[in-house]
């Protein structure tokens, strides 16, 4: 599961072992910085839905339209969200949960 670049990032934490443990085990990063939320661009989406489920981590997915983007949202042990941006393409075949158009159709009720 690469991570090609970081497209914004924030972290506050109270336990900062646990939390470099989760980002070096479940996303593969290394140590440095420390900021306090997380949008990432990723590629090898199945992969990274499989290394996932391995580590038990609860996610949400959605297809972000008009950005060509499929996101998956998990929370990292302090509770700070985590967004994995994957190019939709290699989402062909893959439904998730919510798309834009669900949560406009929600929303017009």
């Amino acid at each position: 599961m690469p991570l090609s670049h970081i497209e914004h990032y924030l972290v506050l934490s109270d336990e900062i072992d646990a939390t470099r443990d989760w980002y070096r085990d479940v996303l593969g990063m290394q140590e440095g910085w420390h900021p306090d939320f997380g949008a990432f661009r990723a590629k090898g989406l199945k992969q990274t839905l499989s290394h996932l489920r391995r580590h038990k981590v609860e996610f949400s997915e959605r297809r972000a339209n008009g950005q060509a983007l499929y996101q998956l949202f998990m929370y990292d042990p302090n509770g700070i969200k985590v967004e994995l941006n994957f190019d939709a393409a290699e989402a062909q075949g893959i439904e998730p949960e919510i798309t834009a158009e669900k949560l406009a159709a929600r929303e017009n009720r």
